[in-house]
């Protein structure tokens, strides 16, 4: 479901100061409802398995996937294996896990995955106990994704968003590389918004009931 970009924004995350610079392309909500019980980091250990299902599918979403992926190999628009990281568009970083405070920067934090949706997986930023954020960089554009624990309207109010019954709500963030990367953005917006979205809140309100019926991973 496609929320409002202002509903993101009234959050309190951290990657509002982080990537004050990155434009807020799109903020979805997936159409589950997890009891305050179940920790955040369940959901995203459920949604790398329901990404690999989407991806070894046969539908619409699979496809573009693969058409990107190929696409990225022709046109050299993915970065080598031992490449020179780019910056991010007008700056002098090439990630933004260098604008953490050093307390910010956990041990494991490279240790933890990344989400492997797209042509090439996501990085992980770092991770809270109520948001997480990953990034991408390729030749076209810096792309940042951010999950985040969605207290609901209807739970009892409370001043903890780990104490209310809640939703995962992804967004995207965005800094394009020059005229090739606008152009892509501008190219890919109707793919997002009518055909990959869609699918991903799909498969993951499929999936969901059942993974989460089924006893937790030791």
């Amino acid at each position: 479901m496609r929320r409002p970009l202002a509903e993101h924004r009234e959050r309190p995350w951290r990657v509002h100061e982080l990537a004050s610079d990155f434009e807020l392309l799109d903020s979805w909500r997936y159409p589950i409802r997890i009891e305050a019980g179940i920790p955040f980091d369940r959901f995203l250990e459920f949604l790398r398995g329901a990404e690999r299902r989407l991806l070894a599918g046969s539908g619409p979403a699979s496809l573009l996937f693969r058409l990107r992926e190929a696409m990225g190999r022709w046109f050299g628009w993915e970065l080598d294996d031992g490449a020179e990281p780019l910056p991010i568009p007008g700056c002098r970083e090439t990630t933004l896990r260098a604008r953490l405070r050093p307390d910010e920067k956990a041990a494991d934090a490279d240790a933890r995955p990344g989400l492997g949706l797209g042509p090439a997986g996501f990085d992980l930023i770092y991770q809270r106990e109520d948001e997480t954020l990953l990034e991408i960089s390729n030749r076209t554009v810096h792309a940042l994704l951010h999950l985040g624990r969605q207290p609901l309207s209807d739970s009892p109010v409370s001043d903890s968003p780990v104490d209310s019954d809640w939703a995962p709500q992804m967004s995207v963030y965005v800094k394009t590389r020059g005229r090739l990367g606008r152009l892509y953005m501008a190219l890919i917006a109707p793919f997002r918004h009518y055909i990959v979205y869609p699918a991903m809140m799909r498969a993951v309100e499929r999936a969901w009931p059942g993974y989460v019926a089924a006893p937790p991973p030791d």
